[in-house]
């Protein structure tokens, strides 16, 4: 369940993905919170831009403890937007993957935001910025 009352206290999120390139490798995601020093950023090889982006929002709601609330940012205006329910999900992947993050709001009581931020102002694109060979490998599920 989304709710959205702006009075609640909220964990404060910077999300970001990457593209793989033309070989299939250098992919991954980011994410980073902002109200305590903590980030994670993942290399899985084969994803496209759109879901590497989704699976920054589905990690952060893995890390959440059941019954938190929070904020998410990323500068992805299409996650945003579908998210919220204002824009279509036509790709199967895309709906697979909104979907899983629908049922870990569901399942585990999230309260959750997601809002659109520029590019410039995301913190964990510049954390997926740095050298990738400090990212965590994971193999795509």
């Amino acid at each position: 369940m989304r709710i959205e009352p702006e009075s609640l206290p909220r964990k404060l999120f910077h999300i970001d993905g990457a593209g793989a390139r033309p070989d299939g490798t250098g992919s991954g995601f980011a994410w980073v919170r902002l109200d305590r020093d903590e980030e994670r950023v993942r290399r899985v090889d084969g994803l496209t831009n759109n879901q590497a982006e989704y699976r920054g929002l589905i990690a952060v709601l893995k890390y959440l403890s059941p019954g938190s609330s929070a904020r998410i940012h990323t500068d992805s205006q299409l996650v945003c937007e579908q998210f919220n329910d204002r824009w279509a999900v036509h790709d199967s992947d895309l709906r697979a993957l909104l979907q899983k993050a629908r049922d870990l709001i569901e399942n585990k009581e999230l309260e959750i935001q997601v809002r659109w931020i520029p590019r410039e102002e995301n913190l964990a694109g510049k954390l997926l910025d740095r050298t990738p060979s400090r990212w965590r490998r994971e193999k795509t599920a």
